[in-house]
């Protein structure tokens, strides 16, 4: 059962301060993520008894984005939501040894709600290859071969 949202809380977007992606870096992620928390068509839709959120950077244990509460008193009440990103590329060649699994499985053990965004063109997936994997050579073959099996 959830606690309930404090009064006077507002948003806490947290980003792990590892998350990388090809052109941006977590304070480059922050800068964009505070901007259309405070500008733009996220305002127009942003429930107005919830002040617009801060986007800080720390060293998350699981998930690349979790999401808190600050209520009045400046204490932080985690929400029971974790993302965790993954382009396409890396989960297919990752996937032989069976790290999205896990990753997700650790994320749903402390977390109501996990979430995988798979972010590339997932029809491309066949491109690429899982690992050091050889066909059959593990039992508990987890490798990603095409789209369907992305999914």
């Amino acid at each position: 059962e959830l606690a309930p949202i404090p009064k006077a809380s507002s948003l806490v977007i947290l980003i792990d301060n590892r998350e990388r992606s090809r052109n941006a870096t977590p304070r480059e992620m922050r800068i964009e993520l505070t901007r259309h928390l405070t500008s733009g068509s996220l305002q127009s839709v942003w429930p107005r008894f919830l002040p617009a959120g801060d986007v800080d950077e720390e060293q998350l244990i699981y998930g690349d984005f979790a999401f808190m509460l600050r209520d009045g008193s400046n204490d932080m009440f985690r929400l029971p939501v974790s993302i965790e990103r993954k382009r396409v590329p890396d989960i297919v060649q990752r996937s032989a040894s069976a790290d999205h699994w896990r990753q997700l499985q650790c994320m749903r053990d402390c977390c109501e709600h996990a979430i995988m965004l798979i972010e590339g063109d997932t029809r491309t997936t066949s491109q690429f290859s899982a690992g050091d994997s050889e066909e059959g050579s593990n039992p508990d073959h987890h490798g990603i071969e095409d789209e369907p099996g992305l999914y």
